[in-house]
């Protein structure tokens, strides 16, 4: 006797993989065709003996069309999915996430199969089932011990997802909508509290994996791990509770270096080339011209994956209205605790720190650095200047929506205590409430004192806009980061350059005084000639350990697309310093008369301009002898 709908026991056995019939008489299951498409291999199909029985003694004694009346009505079929369900869920016999995931994968196919004209209760209760295999994963992921299952599968939690979000647009990914489907139900469950057991874990995880590839960027696992971070902020809910969780900001981070450490973002904005990372050991062993450009090429491409990956990343949650302001923060915090990335002794601490390790016994311990690594750094620039890619033309108007008094403001940079262009801190204050008697009186007695009139009473204030546009966020931004980032990374590579220079010709004299000895000969001078050839050796070692460093910074920093686009950024910042100068409708010059909002920029505005033309022309000149002319507008 039927115990179910033809069509419900079909949808039973090749959907769920479970039959109220033996497996004798259980219908076919159809056999994938060889293919490189071909889904994973089905899971056992299992006889749901108690609800067979159960619906055994249901019927028992029914006419076959009053048996087949009751399996029609659209609740007993519901019923009977989930009956059959929480069965197979008791069986223990594969990890049920994994097995859940394929139900829905399963079901979505045979309904895209199956259901195209099918009648409107057969389509909802089709609907039910793939609701009740999201349900059920929400269940096992959040109480993985609800039903037995086997131990992995029990102490993985909600971390049994992130194999399959790391498949992410491949071969046994999470089907379509299936993630969508599961944060809704989570949160319609739990709310946010309980979205944020689901994001937390994942995005921590993803984190101590990126921390702890063994071959860093050239890791085979690097791009799933970024797959899987962008599906989890494609879903807004989730990307919500990641940005409301304290560790997005680093839970309170003193400095740089603690930011980087603790900032649930932070791991995905580490991965570099740069000498504190395992790829000088990886990529540099033999320094030869050949095996050089093919190593720098291979780290190249894996870092314009990773850019393009943060990108992808950061427009997501640019996009996400709950998670657009604190990423905002996330850089400007980044912004506040790496000021010291800019004084003058950082660099040359820089490479002191990279020498002691190559020669701890001989060379003094530096100060320990409180910044982020050049690579959080470098990358956050790399990714903020591709947001401000399209309005970087000159003939774009989006440029035009830059706010200079961005800088004048305390929004999101701290800058009063930067030098101005043309302008103390006091008539910087002045301007900005000229009612204020004391700061009057400060500012004329300035004046006077230089022999320059000063500004008549009863002036307008210098206005600073309340809020700001996203171009005017991406802009300033990018120009802060690249202060703290680019511009410094170059100054220590400016440095070690300079110091593997003196090294290399230390070495050289040296080679040339254990020449001399072997010249002269005798025995009374044995020891000194094996002293000179240890010296010779231990140069010989350290200069190429220099010179991996120095590799190291070249293969990121010099990269023709990151150096490409820095250029086109700067000449937008030049572009914008002439407009905010207020030129005259006839061109440059610049007028003698400084308008005020261009006087009271930061400094650094205009000589960073000059310190990266400055490094492009020591570093890669080629770059501005490649430059067309219209390129310089």
């Amino acid at each position: 006797m039927s115990l179910c709908r033809k069509d419900d026991e079909d949808t039973l056995v090749r959907v769920f993989r479970v039959s109220l019939s033996t497996a004798e008489d259980a219908p076919p299951t159809p056999r994938a065709m060889p293919s490189s498409s071909t889904p994973p291999l089905l899971p056992p199909l299992v006889v749901l003996h108690d609800l067979a029985s159960k619906r055994a003694a249901e019927v028992d004694g029914q006419s076959g069309s009053a048996a087949l009346s009751r399996f029609d009505d659209p609740a007993a079929r519901k019923s009977l999915f989930d009956e059959a369900l929480v069965e197979r869920l008791q069986a223990n016999s594969v990890p049920l996430a994994e097995y859940l995931i394929g139900c829905f994968r399963r079901g979505i196919e045979a309904k895209a199969r199956k259901l195209r004209d099918a009648d409107a209760a057969t389509s909802e209760v089709y609907e039910y089932a793939l609701g009740l295999c999201v349900s059920y994963t929400a269940l096992v992921l959040q109480n993985p011990t609800f039903f037995e299952q086997p131990a992995a599968a029990q102490s993985a939690g909600v971390l049994a997802l992130l194999p399959f979000l790391k498949r992410e647009g491949a071969e046994g990914a999470l089907p379509d909508g299936f993630l969508g489907r599961l944060v809704g139900r989570v949160h319609e469950d739990g709310g946010s509290a309980a979205l944020s057991v689901v994001a937390i874990p994942l995005w921590a995880q993803l984190g101590d994996e990126l921390r702890a590839l063994p071959r860093g960027l050239l890791d085979d696992d690097l791009l799933p791990c970024y797959r899987a971070a962008l599906a989890l902020v494609r879903e807004k809910p989730l990307a919500a509770a990641l940005v409301a969780d304290p560790r997005w900001l680093g839970s309170g981070a003193g400095n740089g270096k603690a930011l980087e450490a603790a900032a649930l973002f932070a791991p995905l904005l580490t991965l570099s080339c740069f000498p504190t990372t395992v790829i000088p050991k990886l990529c540099f062993s033999d320094i030869s011209a050949p095996a050089v450009e093919s190593d720098v090429r291979s780290l190249r491409m894996a870092l314009a994956m990773v850019h393009r990956a943060l990108k992808s990343i950061f427009t997501e949650l640019l996009k996400n209205p709950d998670a657009k302001e604190p990423l905002f923060q996330l850089l400007a915090a980044a912004c506040a605790l790496n000021q010291s990335r800019q004084q003058q002794y950082f660099a040359i601490n820089e490479t002191q720190r990279l020498f002691h390790l190559l020669d701890p016994q001989r060379l003094e311990s530096p100060s320990a650095t409180s910044a982020s690594s050049d690579g959080l750094m470098i990358n956050l620039c790399a990714t903020l200047m591709q947001l401000c890619e399209p309005f970087m033309s000159p003939s774009s108007p989006h440029a035009a929506k830059i706010d200079a008094t961005y800088l004048l403001s305390s929004h999101r940079l701290q800058l009063s205590a930067e030098t101005r262009l043309c302008a103390t801190a006091d008539d910087v204050m002045y301007w900005l409430d000229p009612r204020n008697p004391e700061l009057r009186r400060r500012y004329v007695e300035r004046m006077n004192e230089e022999m320059l009139e000063p500004e008549p009473e009863g002036a307008p204030p210098l206005a600073v806009s309340a809020s700001f546009g996203t171009v005017s966020e991406y802009f300033f931004l990018a120009m802060r980061l690249m202060h703290l980032g680019v511009l410094s990374s170059f100054a220590t590579l400016h440095d070690l350059a300079r110091q593997h220079h003196m090294h290399k010709n230390e070495q050289e004299l040296r080679e040339a005084e254990l020449q001399r000895l072997r010249l002269m000969g005798g025995g009374a001078q044995e020891g000194l000639l094996r002293q000179m050839e240890a010296e010779v050796e231990r140069y010989r070692q350290l200069n190429e350990a220099i010179g991996r460093f120095v590799l190291s910074y070249q293969a990121q920093l010099l990269d023709p697309q990151l150096l490409s686009l820095s250029l086109r950024y700067y000449r937008l910042v030049s572009r914008w310093l002439v407009a905010t100068a207020k030129p005259p409708p006839e061109g440059l010059p610049l007028p003698s008369d400084v308008p005020r909002l261009f006087a009271a920029l930061p400094e650094f505005c205009l000589d960073d301009v000059a310190q990266f033309l400055k490094h492009l022309t020591n570093f890669a000149p080629q770059v501005l002898e490649e430059l067309q002319p219209d390129e310089l507008q």
